[in-house]
C-alpha cells in the first residue's frame, strides 16, 4: 500500500520550517527531480517545501480549501 506523509522540516535556505511532503518515504522533490531531469536536468528539483510561515490555515492549504487572503506577502 502506497503512503503520503507531510513531514514538517527546517530549511536552510529560506530559514524557516517547510512542510515536505514523501510518497512511500520518499520526499515528492526527489521524485519530481528525477522525472523533471529528462527535460531540464539543470533546473530539476529546486524548490522546497511549503513554507509554513507564508500560509495562515496550512489544512486549508492541502485540501483545496485556502482563500486568497491566507497567504502572506
Amino acid at each position: 500500500m502506497d503512503s503520503i506523509e507531510f513531514k514538517l522540516e527546517y530549511s536552510e535556505e529560506q530559514e524557516a520550517s517547510v512542510i515536505t511532503i514523501y510518497v512511500n518515504n520518499e520526499s515528492l522533490v526527489e521524485r519530481m527531480k528525477r522525472y523533471e531531469a529528462q527535460f531540464e536536468s539543470e533546473i530539476a528539483g529546486l524548490y522546497e517545501g511549503l513554507n509554513i510561515e507564508m500560509v495562515d490555515h496550512i489544512e486549508a492549504h492541502f485540501t483545496g480549501r485556502l482563500q486568497e487572503d491566507d497567504i502572506f506577502n
